[in-house]
């Protein structure tokens, strides 16, 4: 993920329950070759954790007979003569359990070119949570408000739903509204929106136990998961060998840890009279151990590569944005310092500090950092406006001589706004920005 995730503690708490009462479930039909509800009831009850509900639990789950109770039924009739289903059941839940704690160690995918039927019922049943509960939004014709609250434990909990998981997820992150993922696309915490899917990083195709996982869950846009990531693995390999399977250290952890804009940096090739500009990788900063990360996001979302599809868009939305600027405050550009002033600042209010707000606002600023840097050295070499020479200044100036007769409300305070306490603050944090270039 380009950005930071934060995970609500209602999700958290809401989906935990589901997760354990699902390989709860299994476990029970594991045990029994015909399911009975008062039976079923009885054991909820002897639960911790859904003690008292048992009936209510059983009879929601008998009242959903084609999409719950049929492939809990069907899991538990089919003979099993190895005795692999109980041993199976016992891996799905370690390994959910495991990820509600912490992200490490592996993850085996199920095999959907030779799942038994067993595990066929299994997986409906894991993924009809999602599917039949979780996922569907209320609509005029159809109400479905998600889980009920008697599924949960806890003080007076409510139902749970896809709208209630988007609405916490904004909630906890009130900063972004842009896909966490790509960068690239706003999205709505509304849901049934066009703009909104609900991820799973882990497909549920392969790990049908993690469909309604907490840690697994992620709001993005329809692009990344519809079109571009689908059901890629994060922890396989391009070359598909299980020898070459990664580890969940290997992956970046959804709500685990920093985003990859506080951990790299972005490489670009800026256009000269033979090349237009180019983006070309993702790069760690420096002490940064996030090489696997970068190649995981490079081959699930194909980030970098679909910012580089729209790199012009995204070099003329800098250069407006600059051009604005500088026409607005009248900064000329043969005052070098002030010009630079004026580009960190740019650099730091309208890209750093607005991160995750506006499409692309990754991109836009490694690419402004990269201009500048570039600026920065020609105005220190240059002894005369002539000689300067660089991407930045040659294309501004030239907008500026086009566009000389404009009119810009703004007064043209720059010059003073560049001297005050918080600007300067602004402008020295986008020059340490602009430092991890040239350490790299």
């Amino acid at each position: 993920m380009i950005h930071e995730v934060r995970l609500p503690a209602l999700t958290r708490e809401r989906l935990t329950d589901v997760v354990v009462l699902q390989i709860w479930l299994l476990f029970y039909a594991v045990s029994n070759s015909t399911l009975d509800q008062i039976d079923c009831a009885n054991r909820l009850n002897r639960c911790p954790r859904f003690r008292g509900r048992g009936e209510k639990i059983a009879k929601w789950i008998w009242q959903a007979s084609e999409s719950r109770l049929k492939p809990l039924q069907d899991f538990a009739l089919i003979p099993d003569p190895s005795a692999d289903k109980r041993k199976w059941v016992k891996r799905l839940a370690c390994e959910a359990f495991r990820l509600l704690k912490k992200s490490t160690g592996t993850l085996e995918p199920l095999n959907n070119q030779n799942i038994t039927p067993w595990q066929k019922a299994a997986s409906d049943f894991l993924i009809g949570f999602y599917e039949n509960v979780l996922r569907e939004a209320s609509s005029p014709k159809r109400k479905n408000p998600g889980f009920p609250p008697y599924i949960f434990s806890g003080y007076n909990p409510s139902t749970f739903g896809a709208e209630n998981f988007l609405t916490a997820f904004k909630e906890e992150n009130p900063k972004l509204s842009i896909c966490p993922a790509c960068d690239e696309s706003k999205y709505s915490t509304k849901a049934g929106s066009i703009k909104t899917d609900i991820d799973h990083y882990l497909p549920k195709s392969k790990y049908p136990h993690l469909a309604c996982h907490p840690y697994n869950l992620v709001p993005s846009c329809l692009a990344c998961n519809q079109r571009i990531k689908k059901t890629s693995d994060p922890l396989s390999s391009q070359t598909n060998n299980p020898a070459t399977r990664r580890r969940l250290e290997n992956i970046f952890c959804l709500y685990r840890e920093p985003g990859l804009w506080e951990q790299t940096y972005l490489e670009v090739s800026l256009k000269n009279k033979n090349n237009p500009t180019q983006i070309d990788s993702l790069k760690p900063k420096e002490n940064s151990n996030v090489g696997d990360k970068i190649e995981v996001i490079k081959e699930i979302y194909r980030i970098p590569e679909r910012w580089s599809e729209q790199v012009d868009e995204i070099e003329d939305y800098v250069y407006r944005k600059l051009e604005h600027l500088l026409s607005a405050f009248q900064v000329s550009l043969d005052d070098s310092q002030t010009l630079l002033d004026c580009f960190d600042y740019s650099l730091s209010t309208d890209y750093l500090t607005e991160r995750g707000q506006n499409p692309f606002s990754f991109a836009r600023a490694w690419l402004l950092a990269a201009l500048i840097n570039e600026a920065e050295q020609s105005l220190q070499t240059s002894s005369n406006s002539q000689s300067k020479s660089s991407a930045l200044l040659e294309e501004l100036e030239l907008r500026l001589k086009q566009n000389a007769d404009e009119v810009f409300m703004e007064e043209p305070n720059t010059v003073h706004l560049f001297k005050k306490a918080k600007a300067r603050s602004s402008i020295e944090n986008a020059r340490q920005v602009r430092q991890t270039v040239k350490k790299n």
